[in-house]
């Protein structure tokens, strides 16, 4: 076992060295490790394995002397070539003590420009100074699973053809990561004591269960990334940096310090996130949207069309739990969400948290999809109330909750028809004014002459063929236009059309009103 507290604990699986208490790996045909090699064995070592060669120095304490010497011998003056590399649970030394008695001043240990054409690994490794490794090639990927990283760590330039494995891994100074080529990057349950620079160009970064103290910015190129359970200690921020970039989920994560900037959220699953409301969206940033195209199914209306807006990814389960479920069984969600039993209840809260982050954000037009994917979901909601799910409906069918203008004027239309249909048949008399008749009583009958005036009130058309003339049915719509916008005098008419009247000046200004609270809604910043 390692004696050093400092170190990972582990137990050694390899012939060990023969110097008391050392942990490093035996180099083959000699009896002890690299660090405790004598003068004469290190030079027939170094010469043996030449340029490219293979390394297995597990468990080793490497120092500075050595290290160099080592480096040297893999080089040709075009940077430093490894075969197969396995450093696992060494630890490397980078500092100098003057005259063997002033303080321990640490510095960088370089592998910069180096090629490991084999698999290199790291695992469990301690670098007790800095660490750089500015544009070195992985060629057959790289595990620094569990390492220590005590100084300011530098992944500049780096290639990794394959994965790049970080998981657990403890970094204590400034950290910056410029990886390419990368098949997926690791970071899952690693610690950053301070600030972190993470730049990836390849396909997917996973850095779940892990801790940014002092925040953290990723600037990804063309890959996904997943975020659970992470935990962000200052302002951090994932940058699509203009290309493909996607977001696949925050689960169990607090976003209050996070912010989004031109990544893909179609596919990011919200449930269990925290403090969502106070999320950042900068930039582009769309969410998925509902099926395209005219359905039919055993539903009513038998046939319908899911309008344009953006949605979460979890209501892609949640609609395919539904009648109308056709279409929202999306093959690119499927992985990830066939398990996913997310409620109308939450559903409806993650909507109203994005909705808030975006108005708090002043893009109140872009908060509109969300307001209806909450009503959306309260309406279909078990604990909604009957009164209240009635109104749910009405608001939904009459304006689209206030967001579709063009669902409330064609309401508005279908009351103006409705009201000159009344009209024209029931609601207006035979003219507009009162009939005058004038007569004279004989003096054979009143004693003296007497002259009268009789006004006679028009009746209904008796006849339902004549009720329906070019001139009844123009009154009727001038009439109707009226009572739901202009509020013209009072026109003569029947009970019938008084009551009629009352009804489009009760219904008109209201769904005026909702047209342009929606117009309002999509234009307002």
């Amino acid at each position: 076992m390692a004696d050093d507290p400092s170190r990972p604990t582990f137990t050694p699986t390899w012939p060990l060295c023969a110097t008391d208490g050392c942990t490093g790996r035996r180099i083959e045909t000699f009896s002890a490790c690299l660090e405790h090699l004598r003068n004469s064995e290190l030079d027939i070592f170094l010469e043996r394995i030449g340029r490219g060669g293979d390394l297995d120095l597990r468990g080793t304490v490497l120092g500075p002397k050595n290290l160099d010497r080592l480096l040297a011998a893999l080089n040709s003056g075009r940077g430093t070539r490894f075969g197969k590399a396995d450093f696992s649970y060494c630890t490397f030394h980078r500092y100098w003590d003057k005259a063997g008695q002033g303080p321990r001043v640490e510095g960088v240990i370089p592998f910069n420009r180096a090629v490991f054409d084999g698999a290199a690994r790291f695992v469990a490794a301690t670098f007790e100074g800095g660490v750089t490794f500015w544009g070195t090639s992985f060629l057959s990927g790289t595990s620094f699973e569990g390492a220590v990283f005590r100084g300011r760590t530098s992944f500049s330039g780096v290639e990794v053809s394959g994965d790049a494995l970080f998981s657990g891994a403890r970094f204590e100074g400034e950290t910056d990561f410029g990886l390419s080529k990368v098949e997926s990057v690791r970071l899952g349950a690693a610690f950053f004591a301070k600030r972190a620079y993470v730049v990836v160009k390849g396909e997917s970064v996973t850095a779940d269960e892990a801790r940014f103290e002092g925040g953290v910015e990723f600037y990804v190129h063309d890959a996904s990334v997943r975020l659970e359970r992470t935990y962000f200690g200052g302002p951090s921020s994932v940058n699509g940096a203009e290309s493909k970039a996607r977001v696949l989920s925050v689960r169990g994560t607090d976003l209050s310090d996070l912010t989004f900037a031109n990544v893909d959220l179609s596919q990011c699953l919200f449930a269990g996130a925290h403090q969502v409301d106070k999320v950042r969206l900068e930039g582009w940033t769309p969410f998925a949207e509902p099926p395209n195209g005219w359905r039919i199914g055993w539903a009513w209306p038998p046939v319908w069309r899911w309008g344009r807006r953006q949605v979460l990814a979890e209501e892609f389960p949640w609609r395919a739990r539904h009648t109308k479920r056709a279409g929202w069984t999306s093959p690119t969600l499927a992985m990830g969400l066939q398990r996913d039993n997310t409620g109308a209840e939450r559903l409806a809260v993650m909507y109203r948290s994005l909705r808030k982050a975006l108005e708090d954000g002043k893009n109140e037009a872009g908060a509109g999809d969300f307001y209806y994917g909450e009503m959306e979901a309260r309406r279909h909601s078990r604990s909604t109330k009957g009164g209240e799910r009635a109104v749910l409906w009405a608001y939904w069918l009459l304006s689209g909750y206030g967001q579709r203008a063009s669902r409330a004027f064609g309401a508005l239309i279908v009351l103006v028809g409705l009201l000159t249909l009344l009209l024209t048949s029931y609601g207006l008399p035979d003219g507009t004014a009162l009939q005058q008749m004038t007569g004279t009583i004989p003096p054979a009958v009143a004693g003296v002459p007497q002259q009268v005036v009789l006004e006679v009130k028009p009746g209904p058309v008796s006849l339902p063929a004549d009720r329906w003339t070019a001139d009844r049915a123009s009154k009727a719509v001038r009439i109707a236009l009226g009572s739901v916008v202009f509020r013209e005098a009072d026109q003569r008419l029947t009970p019938a059309g008084v009551w009629t009247v009352m009804a489009g000046r009760a219904f008109g200004p209201l769904l005026l009103a909702l047209a342009v609270l929606a117009i309002r809604a999509r234009v307002k910043r």
